[in-house]
């Protein structure tokens, strides 16, 4: 177990460096761009075409597992930001993935966990809510203080010293990001007679809410998810 996970961690290196060699070579300018303007400014705009210059697989990779590809690249940004007590996370935003967009209505089982653009209409904005990036919980019964990133793992239910179910998050301490739901559908223009619409939902997060309003026109580029079914029970 611990080889496999010295295994995982070599190989986030590799895919890091990469990613830093990538930006000071197509990028420097936009990072000093980003940086003069953080953290107001926190979102680092990449055309996948570039990659696909600099590294085939990488690229492909992307497009593929982008769960495995993306904390990495936004790893390498992260340790290229010169603010030393830097808090707010910036963000490496890809677009143009270079194969043919797929229209909304045909956004199927095939395209889950994959990165993939839409060219999409906004018909729906919802109110912005806050979502627990980084949460924090203390043990009831031993007073351990736990500190997880719920991006990556579920929010924890056992205290991992006393093994007992005992944990409380710590609002206060916990880090918090901006979350907004949208819905968007295929332009009309591209809808052929009586076709009806289909609505994909779509969710912004931190710097990327209130960008788009409805009867806005864009490119979204993003990782298909499986909506959980809601559960009555309990």
């Amino acid at each position: 177990m611990a080889e496999e996970t010295n295994d995982n961690a070599l190989e986030a290196k590799i895919i890091e460096d990469k990613f830093l060699e990538f930006y000071s070579t197509y990028y420097q300018a936009k990072l000093d761009e980003l940086y003069l303007g953080y953290p107001k400014k926190r979102g680092l705009m990449l055309d996948i075409r570039d990659l696909e210059r600099f590294d085939i697989d990488l690229a492909s990779g992307l497009i593929e597992t982008p769960d495995v590809i993306l904390p990495r690249a936004r790893a390498a940004l992260a340790r290229l930001n010169p603010n030393p007590e830097a808090k707010q996370p910036v963000h490496a935003r890809f677009f143009g993935t270079g194969a043919g967009m797929p229209m909304i209505q045909d956004v199927g089982s095939e395209y889950i966990g994959k990165l993939l653009a839409l060219d999409s209409l906004v018909v729906k904005r919802a109110e912005i809510t806050p979502k627990v990036s980084i949460g924090v919980f203390k043990c009831t019964f031993c007073n351990s203080v736990t500190k997880v990133e719920l991006e990556a793992e579920a929010e924890p239910e056992i205290c991992p010293q006393c093994k007992r179910r005992a944990l409380k998050q710590l609002s206060g301490e916990s880090e918090f990001v901006n979350l907004q739901r949208i819905a968007v559908q295929d332009p009309l223009e591209k809808l052929k007679g009586s076709t009806p619409t289909w609505q994909l939902e779509v969710w912004l997060e931190d710097d990327m809410v209130n960008t788009v309003t409805p009867g806005d026109r864009v490119e979204i580029t993003g990782v298909l998810r499986i909506k959980p079914r809601k559960s009555f029970r309990g």
